[in-house]
């Protein structure tokens, strides 16, 4: 789905990719993988920390693991453009790795829909929808920063609260249930990935079909 919706003119099929677009392709694929092992590590480092009873610390690394899905998914979706021919601005895409908001606004493309974009939907309103959609992002982001800086720091607010004092149960409970499903996206995406780099000429052939397939080649 996130492919589609980043989707532009394809113009690949049946071509051969260039020496300097397989040398991105394997790069950025290379890097996705590093990116599922690493979240995956978080992952199983948070329970660890959990278990020890450290809840605001086991928090902050399944907020980073996620931040590591949402930054697989800008590969994938990178790879898909190297893949159809088009040009990747690599020092563009890096500055994004570095953003927590960049990263928390991709995964915001896997939460269920809104009341307001899905009233938006019904009435056939692509703007109202498009704009539910961004308040959606920006309210994820706010709501996961805040948490990540709250089982990080000592904050004020009329008085002194440490990590362990902000940071409940339940709210690691619903860190770690949304971390779970992401990672388990991630790793279903990264088959996807390491067969494409196999071969990549036969993986543009299908980026290309898919295009062609869901009309996104039209545009």
């Amino acid at each position: 789905p996130s492919l589609a919706r980043h989707g532009q003119r394809c113009e690949n099929l049946g071509m051969q990719l260039s020496p300097e677009a397989r040398t991105l392709a394997n790069t950025l694929i290379d890097g996705a993988q590093k990116t599922v092992m690493n979240a995956d590590e978080l992952f199983d480092e948070a329970r660890l920390l959990a278990g020890a009873n450290h809840v605001a610390r086991a928090l902050l690394l399944h907020q980073i693991s996620l931040e590591e899905c949402g930054k697989l998914e800008m590969l994938y979706v990178a790879t898909a453009e190297v893949l159809r021919g088009q040009a990747v601005d690599m020092k563009r895409l890096t500055r994004a790795f570095s953003k927590h908001a960049a990263k928390n606004r991709t995964n915001a493309y896997f939460l269920g829909r809104s009341e307001a974009e899905l009233a938006a939907e019904e009435q056939d309103d692509i703007g109202a929808a498009h704009q539910a959609f961004k308040e959606l992002q920006d309210e994820f982001h706010e709501e996961s920063n805040d948490l990540k800086n709250a089982s990080l720091y000592v904050d004020y607010d009329g008085s002194f609260r440490a990590p362990r004092e902000v940071i409940s149960a339940e709210d690691l409970d619903e860190v770690f249930n949304r971390n779970g499903v992401f990672m388990s996206m991630a790793f279903d995406k990264l088959p996807i990935l390491l067969r494409w780099k196999a071969d990549l000429d036969a993986a543009a052939a299908e980026v290309a079909n898919l295009w062609a397939m869901l009309g996104m080649d039209e545009l």
